[in-house]
């Protein structure tokens, strides 16, 4: 939900130099114009990380499975990612988000290495 009430404010706050957003929820998005969701238009660069586009689960919003921003990464190609285990929600959540800083660090270290 963050990454679309920050698409909001991208909207109306000219100048916003960047948007990074974490799983952009589908629950409620899925078939919305970009006007109520994130796009690439909110900010001069729009970034989101995938680890969840597994179908929305009783208690907890899948992540959109469309590409939202300028560059979407599909960490583990956006599934659960490993570790994480679907049975139970609450290790879900925590887990898909304490797993992220580990992969942004190695992108962000590994950027213009080619």
């Amino acid at each position: 939900m963050g990454a679309h009430i920050v698409a909001y404010v991208g909207q109306n706050v000219s100048g916003i130099a960047r948007i990074t957003a974490l799983d952009p929820t589908e629950n409620g998005f899925e078939n919305h114009p970009k006007i109520v969701r994130l796009d690439a238009d909110d900010a001069v660069l729009v970034e989101a990380i995938h680890t969840a586009i597994t179908p929305a689960m009783p208690g907890y919003a899948g992540g959109l499975n469309i590409p939202v921003g300028d560059v979407d990464f599909y960490l583990n190609g956006g599934m659960i990612q490993p570790g994480c285990h679907p049975g139970n929600i609450s290790v879900q959540s925590s887990a898909d988000f304490l797993k992220i800083p580990d992969k942004r660090a190695t992108a962000i270290d590994h950027a213009g290495k080619r």
